[in-house]
């Protein structure tokens, strides 16, 4: 968390390779594109999506609050 409450930006790469690992447990990660939309805040429910979109790319995607706000 920074000062403001939000989840600080390591956070979301950290995400990203863990929801990969949890599905995909023999890849090593040679590059990580991240695309920040939003915002996650202190007490936001994350919920991650992961698709395999070729060989070796996977997308993703972390919706949080109520909202499912795309972040």
């Amino acid at each position: 968390m920074d000062i403001n409450r939000h989840m600080n930006n390591a956070s979301y790469a950290q995400l990203v390779w863990e929801s990969v690992l949890s599905r995909f447990s023999s890849i090593n990660l040679e590059t990580l594109d991240l695309n920040f939309r939003g915002e996650a805040f202190a007490g936001d429910v994350l919920d991650c999506y992961v698709k395999k979109a070729g060989e070796d790319v996977f997308l993703h995607k972390i919706c949080a609050g109520a909202d499912g706000r795309v972040i």
